[in-house]
């Protein structure tokens, strides 16, 4: 993600009249207008690193409950037990279904990799109290950024974002802030990918190394256990 930056400063001449009011000065505001568009473009752009984050994290706990809960072996008939062609297995079946219908929103699947792993041991404790932890502050990130509102501080010279989780709340939009959210995105992509890699290898699926990265077979599709950058 981008860098909040913006290398002039935005400072007010008085001159000689002490009284001359900050609103009333021409130049005041443009250096202010000026500012306050350049941090909101670098900002649109990191609200979509943010929101695509979360498309594609969202997509990593679907392959969890995907290949946790179907289990399709290339070898086994369905005869009946589905209508033809015969490649339409009960694993299509729950990723068309569930996985790609609005049923299971980014909350939806949250709260069942949650329950999951609380009831397994995919994960150990103290991981998935990062996971559990991190879903949740990335589902509150990309809903404020999706839904909620900018405004430029005047007097601190940063965006704030104004949404509502249970209440009235705010954001400071700083470069410390966006390096929380890309470090909790990708410790989370690596935890619930170390899920899914457990899931297959206890079902004698090996996962292959591809390009220098860890690829995990699943559905006969490859799914990278990385992040696309930003």
């Amino acid at each position: 993600m981008k860098k909040l930056t913006y290398n002039q400063s935005v400072s007010l001449n008085l001159g000689e009249n002490p009284d001359y009011k900050k609103l009333n000065n021409d130049s005041y505001v443009l250096q202010v207008m000026e500012k306050q568009q350049a941090l909101s473009e670098i900002y649109l752009h990191n609200r979509s690193c943010v929101i695509t984050m979360a498309i594609e994290i969202e997509g990593t706990m679907g392959s969890l409950l995907g290949a946790f809960f179907t289990y399709t072996n290339p070898e086994t008939e369905y005869g009946e037990l589905v209508a033809p062609p015969h490649e339409i297995t009960p694993s299509y079946l729950f990723e068309e279904l569930l996985l790609e219908s609005p049923l299971l929103s980014f909350t939806a699947r949250r709260k069942l990799v949650d329950q999951l792993l609380k009831k397994t041991k995919l994960i150990n404790g103290k991981n998935l109290q990062k996971l559990v932890k991190g879903l949740s502050q990335l589902e509150e990130w990309r809903n404020a950024m999706a839904h909620g509102s900018t405004f430029y501080n005047v007097e601190t010279e940063l965006l704030e974002l104004s949404y509502h989780r249970g209440g009235s709340r705010k954001l400071v939009l700083t470069n410390e802030l966006f390096e929380r959210i890309n470090e909790t995105a990708n410790l989370t992509t690596k935890l619930l990918s170390d899920a899914i890699q457990t899931v297959e290898l206890n079902r004698g699926l090996l996962a292959a190394k591809e390009n220098g990265e860890t690829v995990i077979r699943y559905h006969d599709r490859e799914r990278p256990t990385k992040l696309s950058s930003c």
